[in-house]
């Protein structure tokens, strides 16, 4: 189960249980669930066999680092011979332009004709031509054989990791969720309130989210309102943790609310 279901899972056993969306008996809190702020599902447009998993869950990456490899054969092999083909290309091409030159000052002293001088000209156009497509096919070959890795597009941590080495992955149609990372350093508190505790919180409002007996200071994200009008509206709170106090995906976190949005 991935962190994201895992606390879906959990603010909605909170919810029936009642214990979300309620001030506390103190009327300055509401009960809160814990979840990291922006979980990224990684892929790839490449399709093939899966030859390598470099990583687990709970593994702390850093941003580019491979995660999962592809078999690359057929990729290495073709950047292999666009390599060879542009360098003949670009041979070619230099050739060509030494000859439109050598054309061109044979034309100044009528050694040549007009006709003669056309003819090296559209030879050095069309080497030039060649060596440029040589060169974007070479650029997409090089797109296609990076695409047969998956790498971290943050400094974050692995929560699931999706594939195993031996699947075959079919990506053309519909990307495979492969593995799936988050940044450590950004949570959030989720809870539902009620249509009148929304009314009162703004978003970007500062409040205070509480786990344990520690205290972090957050900002309140546009609230998401429910299709079922019984279940309010869902809430989230973004804070940076303190790392010397690890938090849990799903654990229990307490947000504390003003005055004004405390009560139903």
């Amino acid at each position: 189960m991935t962190s994201r279901r895992h606390c879906a899972a959990a603010l909605a056993t909170a919810i029936a249980l009642g214990s979300l969306g309620m001030p506390a008996a103190n009327g300055a809190e509401v009960a809160a669930v814990l979840d990291y702020a922006e979980p990224l599902t990684l892929s790839t447009p490449a399709s093939g066999i899966v030859t390598r998993v470099d990583v687990n869950a709970g593994q702390t990456v850093k941003r580019g680092q491979i995660l999962v490899r592809l078999d690359d054969r057929a990729q290495r092999a073709r950047v292999g011979g666009l390599e060879a083909q542009a360098r003949k290309f670009a041979l070619a091409r230099d050739e060509a332009r030494r000859e439109y030159e050598r054309a061109r000052a044979l034309h100044e002293k009528t050694v040549i004709s007009d006709h003669d001088l056309r003819l090296a000209e559209i030879a050095a156009a069309t080497a030039d031509a060649d060596y440029a497509e040589a060169r974007s096919q070479l650029t997409a070959a090089r797109i296609a054989l990076e695409h047969a890795s998956v790498r971290s597009p943050i400094d974050g941590r692995v929560l699931r990791v999706a594939v195993a080495a031996g699947e075959t992955v079919q990506n053309a149609l519909r990307a495979t969720p492969m593995v799936i990372v988050a940044d450590p350093r950004q949570w959030v508190a989720r809870t539902r309130l009620s249509p009148a505790q929304v009314a009162g919180l703004r978003p970007g409002q500062a409040l205070a989210v509480r786990v344990g007996d520690a205290r972090y200071e957050g900002r309140l994200a546009v609230p998401v309102p429910s299709p079922d009008a019984g279940t309010g509206s869902e809430v989230m709170v973004r804070f940076a943790p303190n790392p010397s106090a690890p938090l849990q995906p799903g654990g229990a976190a307490r947000i504390d609310l003003p005055g004004d949005a405390r009560h139903e």
